[in-house]
């Protein structure tokens, strides 16, 4: 049913390919191999999307990504010398049977006075995106949901409640349907369409917020276990702006946050607005941001439909494709708005160009039934890196 090897080291320009399986079509196997089989598959993403989430961590970067009509951004901060922030977006394909496609974006924080915060932020994102990359025919909200238990458990599995990260995550199909999930103290913010109004979508899981006591101590993170409760949403249709934040960038006074949400032209400014801000008051901590112009990324998935899922992190994109796609498509990024003025760059400050990865799955002759995976890295210029 299963052959093949796994080769853990970290992703590099040199390892071609990283990972290949091959393993029988799910029809030909009985219901209880077809279930391990896919278990087995999971299990292998969770690791590549982890080293692929651990690869990309930047003291700074941003990245625009479908049309301009997202911007993944983080910042080290002036006192942090490591960046624990993980922020990244996933979109799917298209389905041939009908189910909606989806746009999900997420902020991920590695908590501070425990165990690998930066790794666990890490897990958790690559954790939710294997989860609702996995076929399902249930909805956004419930895939939502079943996604961030699994990315919890997984947490909890490596660190036993010793390490944790928040998350805050949304997620959006080609019909405008849109669910929040979070979890700790990162946030999620919202504008309506006409721009005569922002507000705060989400409850801090911390003494304070969520029992009214004394503190900003969290009760509950990604990582907990068995007795997480995430808070799961549905936003209603007049949301057209949305905000994630991690609490770096959110610390300063919430009018002045509010103000650059509303009077900016476009989500993607202001995000720029919020980092280049909090950098400015003395970047006290990581800051990172996940923003989306929900009604451009939902005419996008109805105009142009993808024919393989994509993910992006603020620096870098994985590809996931068939072989039957004789080509990748362009890059779909609009240009770069210009930079905000920023203070003086971080120390060690590292540059790095972005990569892509691809993974091309493909029949081994017409009349196989077998599938082969192989998953490869590349490593170049990004048009749509900064």
């Amino acid at each position: 049913m299963y052959e093949g090897e796994v080769n853990t080291s970290r992703i590099s320009s040199t390892t071609k390919p990283l990972l290949r399986i091959r393993y029988l079509r799910r029809e030909t196997l009985s219901r209880v191999a077809s279930q391990f089989a896919l278990g087995l598959l999971k299990v292998m993403l969770i690791d590549l999307l982890n080293e692929w989430v651990s690869s990309t961590e930047t003291l700074r970067s941003q990245q625009l990504i479908l049309n301009g009509s997202v911007i993944l951004a983080t910042d080290v901060g002036l006192k942090r010398q490591e960046n624990q922030d993980r922020v990244a977006a996933l979109r799917t394909a298209s389905s041939k049977d009908g189910r909606p496609s989806f746009v999900c974006l997420a902020v991920s924080d590695g908590m501070g006075g425990m165990q690998a915060g930066g790794e666990c932020a890490s897990l958790t994102i690559a954790a939710l995106f294997a989860s609702l990359l996995q076929p399902s025919d249930r909805g956004i909200q419930d895939r939502l949901k079943e996604a961030t238990a699994f990315a919890n458990q997984a947490v909890y599995q490596k660190w036993k409640g010793k390490g944790g990260a928040t998350l805050s995550a949304i997620i959006v199909d080609q019909r405008g349907d849109t669910h929040t999930s979070n979890v700790g103290d990162s946030r999620i913010y919202v504008a309506t369409s006409d721009k005569t109004n922002t507000r705060r979508v989400t409850v801090d899981d911390s003494l304070e917020e969520a029992f009214g006591g004394q503190g900003r101590e969290l009760v509950q993170f990604m990582g907990i276990g068995s007795s997480l409760l995430p808070r799961i949403d549905a936003l209603p249709t007049s949301i057209d702006s949305i905000f994630l934040t991690s609490d770096g960038a959110h610390y300063f006074d919430k009018q002045v946050l509010e103000q650059l949400m509303l009077r900016a032209d476009h989500p993607v400014r202001a995000s720029e607005r919020i980092v280049a801000l909090a950098r400015w008051l003395g970047g006290p901590d990581n800051a990172s941001v996940a923003a989306v112009k929900l009604s451009d990324v939902v005419q996008l998935m109805r105009d142009a439909p993808a024919s393989f899922p994509t993910i992006w992190s603020g620096a870098s994109q994985l590809q996931i494709c068939t072989d039957t796609d004789r080509s990748l498509p362009t890059n779909q990024a609009a240009p770069a708005a210009a930079p905000e003025s920023t203070p003086e760059e971080p120390r060690d400050y590292r540059k790095r160009g972005a990569s892509k990865r691809k993974i091309n799955i493909r029949k081994k002759d017409p009349g196989a039934k077998q599938l082969e995976i192989d998953i490869t890295t590349d490593e170049g210029d990004d048009e749509n890196h900064r």
